[in-house]
């Protein structure tokens, strides 16, 4: 089962990790693929609002040949810049489920326009804005993923929805391996990384001193080391020539530490075997199609992530990990 997808690219987003914006409310739209859209570098790029104003454009996507064209598309509600959104996002691309994109902006707007803030709108503001996915997801984060029109369709939170999308769609392809033994193993090392490594990229970010960011360095650059001892040797993914959760599930974080990390906090990745495996594993990853297609425009993502640099974020991620 194939899907369609209906997102705008990036070049104007407002910032966002929990709502989605207007434009997007004809979910029968399909729009040109972040990654299209920045690739031809001397093309005007299409931005939320470009987006919106033509409705009837229908760009080419990852699985636009649809076989299955007759099948109800799930809807899933993201944000282009958020980590936890481009987890399924990435999912849904690699099964070639049938689904329309809606983007969310949980987000106060800048002073400046297109300009971004990390300030959450309160679930009462979300609500009024976007009824269907605060309905989807009642805390008002991304992702969300609504599978269908009977009464508890909706699953939300960014491991639930990869854990259905699992049960749900086995076989297209199946992003865990088939044993019980080799899922614990993914599934200890997904739970690795969401503990020893991820809290601490925001801390490096929101860190005032540079003694705190010193020390969240130190912490990722641990985690990370370990996670890629675990790595099956001749790669390229985690678990050798199968891609699934286990690069999913930590990608969009590295590929915000190579970014954002490096133009905030100046992070850089030692030379060591360990780092090299994963630099091997990172340009597998981000070549894959299913992850190209949700890649962000680079300096659109650093300049949406400021709020984390100057400590201003009220996100959910930025009161969870916020480090002293």
């Amino acid at each position: 089962m194939l899907r369609r997808l209906a997102r705008p690219a990036l070049a104007a987003a407002t910032t966002a990790c929990a709502v989605a914006v207007s434009v997007t409310s004809d979910k029968t739209a399909t729009r040109t693929t972040l990654a299209s859209a920045a690739s031809d570098k001397n093309s005007t790029p299409t931005t939320l609002a470009s987006a919106a104003s033509d409705k009837n454009s229908t760009p080419t996507t990852l699985a636009s040949a649809a076989s299955d064209k007759n099948s109800a598309p799930a809807t899933l509600y993201a944000s282009w810049f958020c980590p936890y959104a481009q987890r399924v996002w990435i999912a849904l691309e690699e099964k070639e489920i049938h689904y329309n994109y809606v983007e969310i902006n949980p987000y106060e707007d800048g002073l400046l326009p297109g300009s971004f803030t990390k300030k959450a709108l309160s679930i009462e503001t979300k609500r009024r804005r976007y009824p269907e996915f605060v309905a989807a997801s009642p805390r008002g984060l991304v992702p969300a993923l609504v599978c269908g029109d009977e009464a508890g369709s909706a699953v939300c939170d960014s491991a639930v929805v990869l854990e259905f999308l699992e049960e749900q769609f086995p076989q297209s392809p199946a992003m865990l391996p088939g044993s019980p033994t080799e899922r614990a193993h993914v599934r200890y090392w997904c739970v690795f990384a969401q503990e020893k490594i991820i809290p601490f990229y925001y801390r490096m970010l929101m860190s005032r001193d540079e003694k705190g960011r010193e020390a969240a360095k130190n912490q990722i650059i641990a985690g990370l080391t370990t996670f890629a001892q675990a790595c099956d040797p001749a790669g390229p993914y985690f678990m050798g020539e199968q891609f699934g959760t286990a690069d999913l599930w930590l990608f969009p974080w590295y590929d915000r530490l190579l970014t954002v990390g490096a133009a905030y906090r100046g992070f850089e990745v030692p030379k060591t075997a360990e780092f090299a495996r994963l630099d091997a594993w990172y340009s597998a990853v981000r070549a894959r199609p299913a992850v190209a297609s949700t890649l962000a425009d680079r300096e659109k993502l650093i300049e949406n992530y400021s709020g984390y640099s100057d400590n201003s974020a009220t996100s959910d991620a930025a009161v969870r990990f916020r480090g002293s």
